[in-house]
């Protein structure tokens, strides 16, 4: 951490030592498990690599973080997610 931030962060809760120590694991904590998610999202990507390569030719965004997280929810069934997301952009 750049001393400016951690001198405002020290500002911040007034100079207590033990509160920023916690805030700064939780940063951290926060930061770690958002490093785990990518992998899971490519974890899930290779897994429905053929799904989403037959949602792709159907016209279906797979960029969409919604689509990886529709495939797993439905056991990579193509055309349950194609229907669910045609439905949410009808709405």
């Amino acid at each position: 951490m750049k001393r400016a931030r951690l001198l405002k962060t020290m500002e911040r809760f007034g100079g207590d030592v033990d509160h920023v120590r916690k805030y700064l694991e939780k940063v951290q904590a926060k930061t770690n498990s958002n490093k785990s998610r990518y992998q899971q999202g490519e974890e899930i990507r290779t897994k429905y690599a053929t799904q989403l390569a037959e949602l792709a030719t159907a016209g279906v965004n797979v960029k969409c973080p919604c689509v990886l997280a529709k495939l797993e929810k439905h056991q990579g069934d193509v055309n349950t997610v194609e229907f669910k997301i045609k439905i949410h952009i009808d709405k």
